[in-house]
């Protein structure tokens, strides 16, 4: 294009430590408000850099990205710089010079380190001639990994050694927030945590619109979430993540492509994507208010309008979120089939995979989200094995899951040979599969049909003590006329019966049945 390679500038910039920042604490309203911090960075500070930086040169930049069809940059001269895309917690764009991208960078890091404190962000870049997008966006991705690699995280100054101190980080008590009635001592995180929740709440985040226009609420504490007001019951953490995303891109803009070409399939893509998901939530929405799966209170007609659901993050095709227990299959179940049934027709569907960790409320929210991230890599990592010997594009989900009890915290790990986890779910002939989510359905149901809680228990303790107990279980069960050969098809240790064990009583089943369309 009559450039010198030094001419153009692609970079990227990343947000690290969301884990450890939206889940600091157990409280849903910074939680939430945590996760609308991270998304600011990128669609408002990021945004509100490249205007400062614009302003003051006196030159343009293209912003919205989602309404450009075509790459501006390298024909208009008076623009130094053009959003390519912004969404997964990271944004790509075009400078024309190595000068105005640090100029951008050095004011997006100073918005960060005052108004999202806790936060990381890291900036990659690279030199192009604009010749080869595809190869590009693989050098800058590299060049993203060696930064974080080596990039060494500082923690938040706090040089305040006389004050009070938050029990959970440490931070210096430096806020107070006023209610009607008492008062609550904050750090400056918790403040900005909680100043963001209420922009949540005004702009109606995470709120779609449902038929009729009705009002709802998400619960703000956790104890909505608990079956009685206070009492530690079991909640869950669900992480839902896309598949095979990075590969889907490669594959639209092939091996070489320019950026006059390459730019817009991947707006369109990043908008299509984003947009999916968002319209499987408000599906999933729809049809939990349909069933009237609200929290019953005492309260107003407001206040019995409450979802026992708390999204937390929902960003690109990245969505976690909080619920009572008993939701979350249901929940990540139906969401990967609404996924795939809004894109009937369509040759190559966009799949997602789903982990969940089932805790008791006051169970660590960082640790909990850590779990269910690393559940939802299992499930992927059975997606991809399937995808290898498949050889094409799978219209099917997988979902995995850990159940954590107090003292039982490690089995799940060192008796793996008693899961059949992770689960299919999706097309028509993935019902019939071992493996399948509606075999694990099947167990369940029969489990709530015609067996006492308390023999269901006496197995599953047999199972934390081994096959042979599990053997001597089933000639005491014979004699008194129940027989766990009619829980399962075939042996009960290729079964579901052991992970059916671990989320009994908590799995709505005719959710299940609702959104898995089981006849």
């Amino acid at each position: 294009m009559g450039n010198n390679k030094s001419d153009y500038i692609l970079a990227k910039f990343d947000v690290g430590g969301i884990q450890d920042y939206i889940f600091a604490t157990n409280r849903l309203r910074e939680n939430a408000g945590a996760s609308y911090q991270v998304t600011r960075i990128m669609e408002e500070f990021l945004l509100e850099s490249f205007r400062e930086a614009a302003d003051e040169e006196n030159v343009e930049v293209l912003l919205d990205w989602k309404l450009a069809d075509r790459l501006r940059l390298p024909q208009d001269e008076r623009m130094m710089a053009e959003v390519i895309y912004i969404g997964g917690g990271n944004a790509v764009a075009l400078f024309r010079n190595l000068e105005f991208f640090c100029r951008v960078g050095e004011k997006l890091g100073i918005k960060a380190a005052v108004k999202c404190q806790g936060v990381y962000l890291t900036a990659a870049y690279i030199e192009t001639d604009l010749s080869d997008f595809a190869a590009d966006r693989r050098r800058l991705d590299q060049e993203m990994n060696e930064k974080k690699k080596h990039m060494i995280r500082q923690l938040v100054y706090s040089p305040f050694p006389v004050v009070e101190q938050e029990d959970g980080s440490h931070q210096p008590i430096t806020a107070q927030i006023h209610y009607e009635t008492e008062s609550e001592n904050v750090t400056r995180i918790q403040l900005q945590k909680r100043n963001a929740y209420k922009d949540i709440v005004h702009y109606k985040r995470l709120f779609p619109v449902l038929d009729n226009g009705v009002s709802y609420g998400y619960p703000e504490e956790m104890d909505q979430l608990s079956r009685e007001y206070g009492e530690d019951s079991m909640v869950a953490v669900g992480h839902i993540d896309g598949n095979g995303m990075g590969d889907r891109m490669n594959q639209l803009l092939g091996e070489h492509m320019g950026y006059l070409e390459g730019v817009p399939i991947i707006r369109r893509e990043s908008k299509k994507i984003a947009g999916l998901f968002e319209k499987t939530y408000h599906e999933v929405l729809q049809e939990l208010w349909d069933c009237q799966v609200l929290i019953r209170g005492n309260g107003t007609e407001e206040e019995r309008r409450i979802f026992p659901l708390r999204p937390i993050l929902m960003d690109g095709d990245d969505f976690t979120f909080i619920c009572r227990a008993e939701l979350a299959v249901p929940i990540a179940a139906g969401f990967m089939m609404k996924l795939l049934q809004m894109q009937d027709g369509e040759e190559k569907k966009i799949t997602a995979c789903g982990g969940i960790a089932f805790v008791h409320s006051h169970f660590p929210f960082r640790v909990a989200y850590s779990i269910a991230e690393k559940s939802c890599g299992q499930a992927k990592n059975a997606w991809y094995e399937e995808k290898k010997q498949k050889r094409s594009a799978m219209a099917v989900c997988f979902l995995d899951f850990q159940v954590i009890k107090d003292s039982e915290v490690g089995f799940s790990l060192k008796n793996r040979n008693y899961q059949k986890r992770p689960y299919s779910l999706g097309i028509d002939e993935n019902r019939t599969r071992d493996n399948s989510l509606e075999s694990l359905y099947d167990v369940l149901v029969k489990m709530e049909e015609d067996w006492p809680s308390g023999r269901l228990h006496k197995m599953y303790r047999a199972f934390l003590e081994g096959g042979h107990a599990m053997e001597f279980l089933k000639k005491e069960f014979v004699s008194r006329g129940y027989k766990i050969d009619n829980l399962v098809s075939g042996r009960w240790e290729d079964s579901p019966l052991f992970d059916a064990l671990e989320i009994q009583g908590m799995c709505r089943l005719d959710l299940v049945n609702k959104f898995l369309n089981i006849q």
